[in-house]
């Protein structure tokens, strides 16, 4: 059986005659006919509780369920993400911003530099800002800098602010003691755009899927998928009694891999996961 919602001539004609059946007589043919009119009417408020009815039939399901806010009785819900929380695993991914850790040449060891220090990276336009004071006390000192702001206003979220070792950010603005241009030496955390919402419904049909089972593959799969950036997760058992071997597949925006191959970040925070579940 096919559920095909109506079109409002179908069911304002339906409506005429079913009141031409009723009444034994012809409804006239002029479009402002009172009974006419009154079938379009009807005819609009059918067609909005069949498409109502069809949306929340949709709901039922997670694979069709909707990912946009949805208001109902003065309620304001995802029922995408509903269900996720409802199996336990909450809300989508949200975008990371990227830490690194800088090397700062000193040329005057005296002072500091303050918590909120901004440095700026002229191939991706994003704005770093350095997170607490640094002691100017040796030729070279290091600083963990946050991605803060970019050009498309999304908060330095996200992997544009990703940057290798050797990449360069400059002050923003020139400040003593110091020299203008600081050169990446790691990164920490590793920026990731926000979950997509196919990849969140797919984790969450995983879910359902696969029940955690206090340590099973299955289990090293659904933990390792919630760290940001990773798309798939490959356990298997391993050689070694009591250990598993976890593969894992990142996204190349965060990753920077074409391969896929996970940032050593993001094999820290699929780990710390890991860690928190079997706790």
């Amino acid at each position: 059986m096919s559920l095909t919602t109506p079109t409002t001539k179908e069911i304002s004609d339906n409506i005429i005659a079913q009141l031409e059946s009723s009444l034994n007589q012809t409804i006239p043919l002029l479009p402002k006919s009172f009974m006419r009119v009154l079938a379009k009417a009807l005819a609009g408020v059918f067609v909005m509780l069949y498409k109502y009815g069809g949306f929340m039939f949709l709901q039922m399901f997670v694979s069709s369920a909707s990912a946009k806010e949805t208001t109902v009785n003065g309620k304001t819900l995802v029922p995408l993400v509903e269900w996720g929380r409802l199996i336990g695993v909450g809300d989508p991914v949200a975008a990371t911003n990227a830490e690194l850790i800088v090397d700062i040449t000193v040329e005057v060891q005296s002072g500091s530099l303050p918590s909120g220090t901004q440095l700026l990276n002229a191939a991706n336009g994003v704005t770093y800002i350095m997170i607490g004071s640094v002691l100017l006390s040796a030729a070279t000192v290091q600083a963990t800098v946050r991605a803060a702001s970019d050009q498309v206003g999304a908060g330095g979220a996200g992997a544009p602010g990703n940057l290798d070792p050797g990449a360069v950010l400059s002050l923003a603005n020139p400040l003593a003691n110091v020299a203008r241009d600081a050169v990446v030496a790691s990164q920490t955390v590793t920026g990731a755009n926000a979950e997509s919402t196919e990849a969140y419904r797919q984790r969450v049909v995983d879910r359902f899927q696969k029940r955690p089972q206090g340590g099973a593959l299955a289990d090293y799969e659904l933990w390792g998928e919630e760290a940001a950036g990773i798309v798939n997760v490959y356990p298997y058992t391993s050689d070694c009694p009591g250990q598993v071997d976890v593969y894992s597949e990142a996204t190349v925006a965060s990753s920077g891999s074409p391969d896929g191959i996970p940032t050593a970040a993001q094999m820290q925070a699929m780990m710390m996961h890991a860690a928190r579940e079997v706790r």
